[in-house]
């Protein structure tokens, strides 16, 4: 249940901050600025086609035109069309694994994901004062972090390309949501059945790092509109005079 709602708010989170940059600056220069996430988001998306069998030729799997301007849902069974969506997010999930470890961590941000309650004020609360403490607490990692750290800089860019280069089209959004009520549907009923679902040890290091891009995609849209607010401003008195 968990890992369905917060998978939700990851892709929601990437889907605005890929229409903020696909409106403020173009798609043409997240290609060019955020070159090594777009190169992973195509390679999810390729190894998707590769899975299930489809011809990489009839999909967009490189995004030229950015989200924004989907050509519609890629041909293809729902299943190859949730790995299509989901595929960038697993490799860019992959790339902040190993780039926090080929960098020595140094981002100091420790903080996982809880799991949330079946009552829904409970759930509520813990949603909203997850996002809050996760927005200060990558806020303070970042601050308290020296400027000439070229490791950090090197790793928030790395991170900054991941969230951007990987952001789904409108339809990449519907595919995910809806395996997402499915996952947190199921998981609610075998729970109300009396089953346990056992995970493995090895898990924790994927949801450690599955917490650390939640805690930068968060960083990453709230920085992000904070930074075009005065262009929008600036767009807009254009357009009155």
């Amino acid at each position: 249940m968990s890992l369905g709602i917060w998978l939700a708010l990851y892709i929601a989170l990437a889907f605005l901050v890929g229409r903020l940059y696909a409106t403020f600056v173009g798609w043409k220069f997240v290609r060019v600025a955020f070159f090594p996430g777009v190169v992973v988001a195509a390679l999810g998306r390729l190894v998707a086609c590769w899975v299930t069998g489809n011809d990489t030729k009839q999909v967009d799997c490189w995004r030229n035109a950015g989200p924004a301007e989907g050509k519609g849902a890629p041909p293809g069974s729902q299943i190859f069309r949730f790995l299509f969506a989901i595929g960038p997010f697993l490799l860019a999930l992959a790339g902040v694994l190993v780039a926090d470890w080929a960098l020595d961590h140094p981002v100091r941000f420790s903080a996982t994901l809880p799991t949330m309650s079946h009552d829904p004020a409970r759930a509520g609360s813990t949603f909203f004062n997850t996002c809050y403490d996760f927005a200060t607490g990558m806020l303070h990692a970042i601050r308290d972090q020296r400027l000439g750290d070229l490791k950090f800089w090197l790793y928030m860019y790395l991170a900054a390309s991941f969230v951007v280069a990987s952001a789904p089209s409108t339809d990449d959004l519907k595919s995910v949501a809806v395996a997402c009520a499915v996952l947190v549907l199921g998981v609610m009923v075998t729970e109300f059945l009396g089953l346990s679902v056992s995970v493995h040890h090895g898990f924790e290091t994927a949801w450690r790092g599955f917490s650390l891009l939640v805690a930068y995609t968060i960083f990453v849209f709230l920085a992000s509109a904070v930074l075009f607010l005065p262009v929008k401003l600036l767009r807009d008195s254009r357009k009155e005079k």
